[in-house]
């Protein structure tokens, strides 16, 4: 797959689909410097791509910067107010900062959001 990504950014470099989907690779792969890397340009591209904010925030908070991963999932609740991944994931977040209010308010949405996501009612 990465071979093929990056044979479509040979030929259009500001591809955000293709650099969304190296992000993800990477980032699959435990790979978090490539990853942030990838998901940097993908923004840098398409600003509005909440997809790629949540998921460089699901990476920050792997390698423990959590600062920059509340960013990250903030960026990405502000584009797509209701994508539930987002709001799960800065939901957890204000969970392990014992911010219980605002964390319940966000999983709250996240499970209106998509009643089915297990990890909201988790």
């Amino acid at each position: 797959a990465i071979r093929l990504w990056e044979r479509a950014l040979a030929f259009n470099p500001q591809m955000a689909e293709a650099l969304y989907s190296l992000g993800v690779t990477w980032g699959e792969a435990a790979e978090f410097d490539k990853a942030i890397f990838f998901f940097e340009l993908c923004v840098a591209f398409c600003p509005t791509c909440a997809e790629a904010y949540n998921y460089l925030g699901i990476v920050y908070k792997e390698t423990g910067n959590l600062e920059r991963a509340m960013q990250h999932f903030q960026t990405a609740v502000r584009i797509k107010p209701n994508m539930h991944q987002a709001l799960n994931n800065l939901g957890v977040l204000y969970t392990m900062q014992g911010k219980v209010k605002e964390a319940l308010e966000l999983l709250q949405g996240a499970i209106s959001a998509c009643p089915t996501h297990p990890e909201s009612h988790n």
